[in-house]
């Protein structure tokens, strides 16, 4: 299926062999896009999506803010109206970084005087986070496939969407799961059941030389999507 947004990302990748596409940045940008075009649009992701209330918001795109320590922030997605202020951090392959929403907190907090504050974190995969004293809101980059769809009369939204679908964005919506796939799975679970028999004959010794290993957040299956790897 031919997609502008696939042509795009594959012609930058083309041009720029050998440095690393900006998939986070380039699908940010088209979303933000599509927003900032269409006010209904604008209006019902905010209501529907982001669970903020109002109309006649305006987007914008890598702002920047600066903190009281001096230091700076730059926002992926900033959303505002007279009432309102809300950052949308976006992430695709990538993981938070270092109290990087906490900082954007701080960046909020000092326009509580003057607007309603929302910190908002969209994500490809699962990744839970608990952030206090602010209205939070994470959701994931199925929720806006799902959204999207309502609007398939719109051609550039519908190149989006299956945009989306093809980056594996879409969700398990996407996900036929066959005899095949339970064949995987079977593997899956044997190669898992090797690990952990690997992983047990070396505790022990690791223990006595290191101390317990460090295991909160950091089961070794959690460690899969998040490092790539299976360890202790």
């Amino acid at each position: 299926m031919d997609n502008i947004f696939m042509n795009l990302l594959n012609l930058y990748a083309k041009n720029k062999s050998g440095v690393k596409t900006p998939i986070e940045d380039f699908t940010t940008e088209i979303l933000a896009s599509l927003l900032a075009k269409d006010s209904d649009l604008l209006t019902h992701f905010m209501n529907e999506i982001l669970l903020i209330e109002g109309n006649h918001f305006k987007v914008e795109t890598q702002k920047k803010y600066i903190l009281q320590d001096d230091t700076d922030c730059i926002i992926d997605v900033v959303i505002s109206n007279q009432e309102t202020l809300c950052f949308l951090e976006n992430k695709v392959n990538s993981l938070e970084g270092y109290k990087q929403l906490e900082r954007y907190k701080k960046v909020l907090h000092q326009f509580t005087k003057h607007k309603n504050i929302y910190l908002r974190y969209c994500t490809k995969y699962y990744d839970l986070k608990k952030i206090s004293n602010i209205n939070f809101h994470q959701i994931r980059w199925r929720d806006i496939y799902r959204f999207l769809l309502n609007y398939a009369d719109n051609e550039t939204i519908t190149d989006f969407f299956n945009y989306l679908r093809r980056m594996n964005m879409a969700g398990a919506d996407d996900f036929n799961f066959n005899f095949n796939d339970m064949q995987v799975m079977n593997q899956f679970l044997s190669t898992i059941s090797k690990l952990d028999e690997c992983l047990d004959a070396v505790t022990p010794e690791f223990t006595d030389i290191f101390g317990a290993p460090y295991s909160y957040d950091f089961e070794p299956l959690k460690q899969v999507p998040k490092f790539n790897r299976y360890a202790i």
